[in-house]
């Protein structure tokens, strides 16, 4: 019997945790955890406030340097010709020139430290806030082990798909074309398990285990992916020939897995099925409406179970035809 476990879902929101699970979350946002003084906005804050209160000294102190020197050593018409060719001052008495060169390069050794700091600070503090949001998962993971609750018995509808003669067909093809054409169909049948509501429980090479809780949708689905694949082949593609089997039934159900005898009878089902052939059990034909033809196969043996079991073939080819002939009688008969 081969083994299905239960897909990772892709997110759970803290609405959809056990009220024990939300006790124990922390009220404290990530971002505002404690994560060390280095780096903190805080820091960053006074290093700006710093360097702005060094740039208005130095423009105020130098300042009051070059009025001085135009009052009492040189003329404001000097002081342009200087700024125009700094190289004449440093050649000349215009001494307030040494501490704009050499204090303005302390400056600027100031202003690369202060974006160097905030800028590799916030790195530094995202790293941080990443390990802290990873530790909180990890707690929050463990606390839901650890708390979760038992198996649980549910009345569900189980569907197996296979690809017939799957082996001799990815020999013939080769790897690079089969690993193609079982992407494309995991993606259609997925495409259909969403479009009826059901839920992918696991695969395992070519096959699905697919969970619905109503049989008829888990019918309509496989009447729907047999349908896909009849028009893509009527097209002149290549498409691989599907079985499937359902049967519904209580399973046990844990967050990791979906086990029962409703799961092996659904395996065998599918493994007596033709294929693109849809086989169902009894309890499933009960559940299903009148537009949905079933042909009886009778009593058939099935490998592992100790009863035989009543098994009928979904005619999925002229669900449409046996619809509309459905509809008439219905007419016929109000009339």
């Amino acid at each position: 019997m081969r083994a299905y476990r239960h897909r990772a879902p892709a997110g759970q929101s803290d609405d959809d945790r056990p009220a024990h699970a939300q006790d124990r979350a922390l009220p404290v946002p990530c971002d505002r955890l404690p994560i060390g003084p280095v780096g903190t906005r805080k820091q960053q804050e006074r290093l700006v406030q710093g360097l702005t209160i060094h740039l208005v000294v130095y423009a105020v102190v130098n300042g009051l340097l070059l009025f001085i020197w135009v009052l009492f050593f040189g003329s404001y018409d000097q002081l342009t010709d200087y700024f125009r060719h700094p190289t004449e001052a440093l050649n000349s008495s215009f001494w307030p020139i040494y501490p704009i060169v050499f204090w303005g390069a302390a400056v600027l050794i100031h202003a690369g430290a202060v974006c160097a700091s905030i800028l590799f600070g916030r790195r530094a503090r995202q790293r941080r806030r990443a390990m802290a949001q990873q530790v909180l998962a990890a707690a929050g993971t463990a606390a839901g082990r650890k708390h979760r609750h038992g198996p649980q018995k549910q009345w569900v509808t189980a569907m197996f798909t296979d690809i017939s003669s799957s082996t001799p067909l990815a020999e013939n093809m080769g790897d690079d074309a089969w690993h193609d054409l079982l992407a494309q169909h995991r993606d259609m049948v997925r495409q259909m398990i969403g479009e009826h509501e059901g839920a992918e429980v696991g695969t395992q090479g070519d096959g699905f285990l697919i969970r619905f809780d109503e049989p008829e949708s888990a019918v309509r689905c496989a009447m729907a992916i047999q349908s896909r694949l009849s028009e893509e082949r009527a097209a002149g593609r290549e498409v691989p020939s599907v079985r499937a089997g359902i049967h519904a039934g209580e399973v046990v159900e844990t967050e990791e897995d979906m086990v029962g005898r409703v799961v092996n009878l659904a395996a065998r089902v599918t493994g007596s099925a033709a294929p693109g052939q849809i086989l169902v059990t009894e309890p499933v034909a009960d559940q299903l409406p009148a537009d949905i033809v079933v042909h009886d196969c009778g009593l058939q043996e099935l490998k592992g179970i100790t009863r035989p079991r009543h098994l009928l073939a979904v005619d999925w080819r002229d669900h449409g035809r046996s619809s509309q002939t459905t509809t008439d009688e219905i007419d016929l008969r109000e009339q």
